[in-house]
């Protein structure tokens, strides 16, 4: 009897083990589902988060799933990690490191305050760009006496500056300065008459507009352009070529088939066979004399039978017997300005003798 009870113990005691090694497992697979929801894959502890130690974002990181099967308690919290704004793919959406998007709701639209007393400043700062627009380069610009432009909005101690300044080229910029610039681009500007045009209908005396002082010309060699101003307006352009010479510079010596660059005047005027009219240049000037013979000093200049060659002669405006060739843009005299033959026409009429011929480069 006492036998079989000591074998009934036994029995009831390992069944009590193992019950409590089985509730043990259960209370061990609850604690890890509940350290899985405090904590789900991917998120940063708190610990992580503190101020000494920054969270590294990995770069384009899977977004894991929580399991159907999680069921959060009653009570429970879920940690998530700080929402980095950068990765936010749109304002209504705020993107996690290792959970779901979730929606953001829609900011509402935000009205503007009602205007207070300050509304005279707001408005003063609004006028402000206007104000600065005015004062662009697309103004008209200020002329000083010399016929060069002075900037409205330079100081007024930089005025007498900019005025000796532009006295020092006077003899290189026609009457008008910048104002006197070529017309405004557009098909609409080509119908309209020009400023020296009008100015030139409404001279009525014949006087006036045979002064060589009421004409210059302003020449472009690389622009191919012959710009003809009237009492320092603006009256006409013309197209025009110059010395085959394919080296850039001015006329050193005769042959060299370059045409000069400087300040000219219109010595003489007479028909040609072959270019219609051709307007004589004082070439060379002052200027050009000196600069050839310091080259002759200096060897620079070619010889021919023992002497130097010469400075050269011969430089005027005429028209063209190979108008195809004005046409093409190709530079082919021998250092004179060609123009079409109707604006040679022109030209003889308007200018008269004594008129500045300004030639740039």
């Amino acid at each position: 009897m006492l036998v079989v009870g000591k074998d009934a113990m036994k029995r009831v005691f390992r069944l009590a083990y193992r019950g409590v090694i089985f509730a043990s497992a259960i209370a061990m697979l609850c604690s890890a589902n509940a350290r899985a929801l405090d904590n789900p894959a991917g998120t940063t502890p708190i610990a992580s988060t503190s101020a000494t130690a920054a969270p590294v974002t990995p770069a384009a990181a899977p977004v894991p799933q929580l399991p159907v099967s999680s069921v959060l308690k009653p009570g429970q919290w879920v940690v998530l990690p700080p929402v980095q704004p950068a990765a936010a793919a749109s304002p209504g959406v705020a993107a996690t490191r290792g959970v779901a998007a979730i929606p953001m709701p829609t900011p509402a639209v935000v009205v503007a305050p009602p205007v207070t007393a300050n509304a005279p400043a707001a408005a003063a700062m609004a006028v402000a760009p206007a104000a600065a627009t005015a004062a662009s380069p697309a103004a008209p610009a200020a002329v000083s006496a010399s016929g060069a432009s002075l900037s409205a909005a330079a100081p007024a101690a930089m005025q007498p500056a900019a005025a000796a300044s532009a006295q020092s080229l006077a003899a290189l910029t026609p009457p008008g300065g910048a104002t006197a610039a070529a017309p405004a681009a557009g098909g609409a500007a080509k119908d309209q008459p020009t400023q020296g045009v009008i100015a030139l209908r409404n001279t009525n005396d014949p006087s006036i507009v045979s002064n060589p002082y009421s004409w210059s010309v302003m020449v472009y060699k690389s622009q191919h352009r012959l710009v003809i101003y009237y009492r320092g307006h603006f009256y006409k352009e013309y197209h025009a070529v110059f010395g085959r010479n394919l080296d850039p510079g001015t006329k050193l010596w005769s042959g060299d088939r370059r045409t000069p660059e400087g300040a000219y005047t219109i010595v003489a005027k007479r028909l040609n066979s072959r270019w219609r009219y051709f307007l004589k240049l004082d070439y060379p000037n002052s200027v050009d004399r000196a600069r050839y013979e310091e080259l002759v000093s200096r060897g620079e200049v070619p010889r021919f039978r023992g002497r130097a060659i010469p400075a050269g002669d011969g430089i005027g405006i005429h028209g063209t017997d190979e108008p195809i060739l004005n046409t093409g843009n190709v530079n082919w005299t021998t250092g004179c300005i060609s123009v079409d033959n109707g604006a040679i026409d022109e030209i003889e009429t308007l200018l008269p003798v004594g008129t500045l011929v300004v030639i740039k480069p």
